[in-house]
């Protein structure tokens, strides 16, 4: 267990808005992190068969999930690598999904970088655009 590391500035400005990307191979439809401490980081997803709060754990030990995704359990781990660029590790347990999500928060925080890389190769990596929106659809 790492002790936790402060959250940078920008933490504050993306914390709970919703970004939608375009339809893709992931079936993400929205996507939000809530940095409520540096302890506690939930990422948000909207995908076609229902929503999900996956659990973020700051510290190197991975928080597993209430909502499992495919009727798996997630564990997730997460840490900013620059001032503006969150990353996340998104691992379905029992499942084939182990995935590295980053977060780049450009030039303006109404809109996010999502380049996802799916360890396991049975996604090809893609980058989305995601583009602040009210509400989900």
């Amino acid at each position: 267990m790492q002790p936790f590391p402060p959250l940078p500035d920008i933490a504050a400005d993306v914390s709970g808005p919703n970004y939608q990307p375009p339809p893709n191979q992931y079936g993400v439809q929205c996507y939000s992190l809530q940095f409520l401490s540096p302890s506690d980081v939930v990422l948000s997803l909207v995908l076609p068969d229902g929503s999900y709060a996956l659990p973020i754990g700051m510290d190197g030990v991975p928080r597993f999930s209430a909502d499992e995704p495919g009727g798996f359990p997630v564990g997730m781990v997460g840490s900013w690598t620059t001032p503006t660029k969150f990353v996340a590790h998104y691992d379905q347990l029992g499942g084939s999904t182990y995935m590295r999500v980053e977060s780049e928060f450009v030039s303006d925080v109404d809109s996010v970088e999502l380049p996802w890389v799916d360890k396991t190769g049975y996604f090809d990596s893609q980058t989305l655009q995601g583009t602040r929106v009210a509400t989900c659809p």
